[in-house]
């Protein structure tokens, strides 16, 4: 990039705008120290403002946080299915506990302990490995077993982006598209009602590509659209891309999303030699005192990792972000991407 930019990352509301889907859930042996588990997590305030954004970028905007938001949806019905039940059973409860449990389900995105080796906080039953991308009780042997005697099947099982269900008798599996179809319909009209509102012509055509991307599973084209983009003022991060909920084969990937605008000028507003030393981190999580404290986007597949950094660099990094695939097509044009973590709170 020619010019420095500060980088704004927009908050997205919480699970509860977004989690859609449920009923009551039955509630038992939740975790006698739930409080504690909350303590761990420490709130920053990291607003963001549009001040300085005219009308159809602020209508830009609006669109791409309820496109994520429809990602969200999505994610958790990956992770853990019950959870949403559990979670919209909570609402509305002016018990402290209810209410203490509701958010430490939204901060996990399921019933599993993020920081304490992902051990069930509601109920006994152990995270299953495949989460909801595979059927309960399988095992990695079992999988390649049953490829080996069903060949036809092997790419269609080992496919990224498919959901495997049913037994070892017979295995099935659905794409991405079709079974998350309802939510990716949603998703794919909020990004082309935003590239309607763009004045970026390059930005609004990869928006459209990625809507298109969202109802086939094919996000070739719109990736090296995303690779060709110079100093676009708003940027996202939108597609299953990160394999962190797959513990079972390390393949199924689950959706993210991230908003995020820059603005010429801000770099130095947000620079602060002394950041890492005023957010209360322990240390051997803080960043080098070069870094810079930043609003925190909504990324839902960061759950998995249960990071604890409070401080990131916003300085652009070599990480290559997209697949070897298309650094090698769009080699002369690679952009580096600058990835970070945060602590939900």
């Amino acid at each position: 990039m020619t010019n420095v930019f500060g980088l704004l990352l927009v908050l997205i509301p919480g699970a509860a705008a977004a989690v859609a889907a449920g009923g009551k859930a039955s509630i038992q042996d939740v975790a006698p120290d739930l409080e504690q588990r909350l303590a761990r997590f420490k709130p920053v305030e990291m607003p963001f403002s549009t001040e300085g954004l005219s009308a159809r970028e602020r209508k830009e905007l609006d669109e791409l946080v309820a496109a994520c938001r429809d990602l969200e949806n999505i994610f958790w019905r990956q992770d853990d299915p019950p959870a949403i039940g559990i979670y919209k059973s909570l609402a509305g409860s002016a018990d402290p506990r209810d209410k203490a449990l509701r958010h430490f389900v939204w901060l996990n995105a399921s019933r599993y302990d993020l920081i304490d080796e992902n051990k069930p906080f509601i109920g006994k039953e152990p995270l299953p490995p495949g989460r909801a991308l595979y059927p309960r009780g399988l095992t990695r042997d079992q999988i390649e077993e049953y490829v080996r005697k069903h060949p036809e099947q092997k790419k269609a099982i080992f496919d990224e982006r498919t959901v495997v269900s049913g037994n070892l008798d017979k295995l099935t599996t659905t794409p991405y598209h079709v079974k998350f179809h309802r939510w990716l319909v949603s998703a794919a009209g909020h990004l082309r009602r935003a590239a309607s509102f763009s004045d970026d012509k390059d930005f609004a055509r990869f928006l459209s590509l990625r809507a298109q991307a969202l109802l086939t599973d094919d996000y070739y084209p719109s990736d090296l659209a995303w690779v060709a983009l110079k100093d676009p003022k708003f940027d996202v991060i939108f597609a299953p891309y990160e394999t962190y909920l797959d513990d079972l084969l390390g393949i199924k990937t689950s959706y993210g999303a991230a908003v995020l605008v820059r603005r010429a000028g801000s770099w130095r507003s947000f620079r602060s030699p002394s950041a890492t030393s005023r957010i209360r981190c322990p240390s051997q999580r803080k960043t080098s005192r070069r870094s810079t404290a930043r609003p925190r986007p909504w990324r839902s597949w960061t759950r998995r990792s249960g990071r604890a950094t409070c401080v990131t660099d916003i300085r652009p990094w070599p990480t290559t972000f997209r697949t070897i695939r298309v650094s090698t097509k769009k080699r002369a044009a690679r952009r580096s991407f600058s990835r970070t973590t945060w602590t939900r709170g």
